[in-house]
């Protein structure tokens, strides 16, 4: 059985999982090769050469008429941040063999929105335990911190104002928030990020480009890891900082639940309320997919809850630190991206003992 990825392996979520998802596989001597999606004369190579047996997984949704040329099964592997799945979309779900969520949350979605049951599995994503590992640095004072790119769907806008609500410079001079909130299809958002919070400078912009070492480092030179999101399709970077040991602020919902069910009394919960997705990037990326249709509901975070869960792990933080310490136990026993390769692979050979 050969293994085809078609994808883009770039630094995005979507690319992340491609990458740890062909690497691990090629350490586990998989007949895997990778197919890039911008490079049409090695998708040709890779139509002419498939046969009947291959296994091909996509990360974005394809034409149809590609997914025809095509022998063997194909596989979608998606992900998304609305609990409603317009019809283009899932015409274009349907012409995959089988369509895998990252979540059970996610599956549930495709299923309530309309995709055939049998067509749907859950099969997670995951972290790389050998990096994203507790490893605490030295640093001065309290630092929160938070990885999202800069838009309305992360909630960093609430996040700010909780912190200066909560923690006011005059009174904790010490307490400080980081925020890794690059948006590169957007970079102006770098620009109004710093002007929103110019006023204190206890609030840091960390910008640029930064791999895998250089994430764990990031998350192990904080305190605590605030992730307000609205929706998220997985939430890998709140997963990465459990891994290293950092007590968790998030909201529960959508497809960080898949995690954080694994872990009830060991992460701060926000409150929320489900609200209408009215969004500009929403509109942006989705508008034509949607073709009218509601974009559905997304998460609420309450900036009052917000300021209590954060209130509560600065005031006990080593408590919290060492519930941070026995939720990463528990999610590295689950989310390796090692084991998630194995099941992968599993799930494949699966299928091809079912033929």
């Amino acid at each position: 059985m050969k293994i085809n990825l078609f994808c883009r392996m770039t630094q995005s979520g979507v690319g992340r999982h491609a990458q740890y998802l062909y690497d691990n596989l090629r350490e586990m001597r998989a007949d895997v090769r990778h197919v890039d999606l911008d490079d049409k004369n090695a998708m040709a190579k890779a139509i002419i050469e498939a046969m009947p047996n291959d296994r091909t997984l996509f990360f974005l949704t394809q034409d149809p008429k590609l997914l025809q040329m095509i022998r063997g099964k194909k596989i979608l592997w998606c992900a998304f941040e609305s609990d409603h799945i317009p019809k283009r979309l899932l015409a274009l779900m349907d012409a995959f063999d089988e369509v895998w969520a990252l979540t059970q949350w996610g599956q549930r979605v495709m299923i309530d929105s309309g995709l055939p049951q049998a067509k749907t599995k859950t099969v997670l994503e995951g972290v790389d335990a050998k990096i994203y590992a507790p490893n605490p640095r030295a640093h001065a004072g309290f630092v929160f911190l938070s990885v999202a790119k800069y838009e309305k769907r992360k909630g960093i806008d609430e996040l700010i104002q909780a912190f200066t609500q909560e923690f006011p410079a005059a009174h904790y001079p010490d307490v400080c928030l980081k925020l890794k909130a690059d948006f590169p299809l957007f970079p102006e958002r770098q620009t109004e990020l710093k002007t929103k919070t110019a006023n204190d400078s206890r609030i840091k912009i960390i910008e640029g480009y930064a791999n895998d070492e250089d994430m764990a480092a990031l998350y192990n030179a904080a305190d605590a890891f605030v992730f307000p999101s609205r929706a998220e399709g997985f939430g890998l970077p709140c997963l990465e900082a459990l891994f290293c040991g950092l007590p968790a602020i998030a909201t529960h919902y959508s497809g960080q639940t898949e995690y954080l069910n694994y872990i009830p009394d060991l992460f701060l919960p926000i409150d929320h309320e489900l609200e209408n997705i009215e969004d500009k990037d929403f509109d942006y990326f989705y508008k034509d997919l949607y073709a009218g249709e509601p974009y559905g509901h997304w998460a609420k975070p309450n900036v009052d809850s917000l300021r209590q869960s954060m209130r509560q792990v600065y005031e006990a933080k080593e408590m919290w630190k060492e519930k941070a310490l026995t939720a990463s136990r528990i999610v590295r026993d689950v989310f390796d991206w090692k084991k998630t390769a194995e099941k992968t692979l599993a799930e494949l050979e699966k299928n091809e003992a079912a033929r």
